[in-house]
């Protein structure tokens, strides 16, 4: 986000705020704080994760199977990132779409 702030100031301010400061306006005048999360969960995984073990049950078919379809994407994006290392005219690209 500073990044996005030089950049949109980079010609209407004559002294942009250095990072720290940046940081410490959002701390402490919105009471917000920068991170960078541990792991991304998705939906399914933490539907799953976060219900009762009765509700686990209802949904382990659902949950095995989003497993399967994870364990065979990334698997494709490995051998994809191989290919387009080694040969120059292809492009591996990845979007997370949530």
């Amino acid at each position: 986000m500073h990044e996005l702030y030089q950049e949109e100031h980079a010609n209407n301010q004559p002294k942009q705020v250095k990072l720290k400061y940046y940081r410490d306006v959002f701390n402490t005048e919105f009471n917000l704080s920068f991170h960078k999360p541990k792991k991304d969960v998705c939906n399914v995984c933490f539907s799953y994760n976060n219900s009762s073990e009765q509700e686990q049950l209802e949904k382990q078919d659902e949950y095995d199977n989003h497993h399967s379809r994870k364990t065979r994407v990334r698997q494709l994006k490995a051998e994809y990132k191989a290919l387009a290392k080694d040969d120059k005219s292809i492009r591996a690209v990845t979007f997370d779409l949530a």
